[in-house]
């Protein structure tokens, strides 16, 4: 719960500054352009994220309703903890690479103010 808060935060944290970032790069403020599209793949991902996890039940043979075999047991441990760990520790791979710091921001704010 800690990681997937923090991914929260950290994700819409991150969006104004895209916005920003595109008008300080092209002179456009697209904000209805940027959360659009991530509203939409939010559904996308998590539409998606659904089928893989009825293919990933059906893989460890998961039947809904009845005592689970011990090979399902480890199989939804699995699903349920070194899966997001692996997608967390990933996402953070990638937020450590993230170029906007504070000194950036500030300097993308300042030029869009000027040009204004």
């Amino acid at each position: 719960a800690i990681g997937a808060g923090s991914f929260v935060l950290t994700f819409w944290s991150m969006l104004p500054d895209t916005v920003e970032y595109g008008e300080w790069k092209s002179g456009v403020r697209g904000e209805s352009v940027v959360f659009g599209l991530i509203t939409l793949s939010q559904k996308v991902a998590l539409g998606l994220g659904v089928g893989l996890l009825g293919l990933l039940l059906e893989q460890i043979g998961y039947v809904a309703n009845e005592a689970q075999a011990p090979e399902t047991v480890s199989g939804l441990l699995a699903i349920m903890t070194l899966l997001p760990a692996a997608l967390i520790a990933g996402a953070a791979v990638l937020i450590f690479f993230y170029p906007i710091d504070k000194a950036r921001h500030q300097k993308m704010t300042a030029e869009i103010s000027a040009r204004r």
